[in-house]
């Protein structure tokens, strides 16, 4: 992992983002103590989700769909 001083940092910004993008990590000091960690972004997916896919996951109790306990008194 590379460490530059934040004035380093700000003059070659440009090239620090250039390293993230290949999977470099750079930590940036100041006066000598990190204070600022430059990394790549997680990959994002793009897939919506699949119709059907929580099938079997989801259970529904009887009485599941009965008004709450006490729900009469806001009617």
């Amino acid at each position: 992992m590379q460490t530059v001083q934040l004035e380093q940092a700000q003059a070659h910004l440009a090239e620090l983002v250039e390293g993230v993008a290949k999977g470099e990590e750079v930590l940036i000091a100041r006066d000598g103590r990190p204070v600022a960690k430059l990394v790549a972004p997680s990959p994002v997916s793009n897939r919506r989700p699949q119709f059907g896919s929580a099938k079997g996951k989801i259970t529904f109790h009887s009485g599941w769909d009965e008004p709450a306990p006490g729900f009469e008194d806001y009617q």
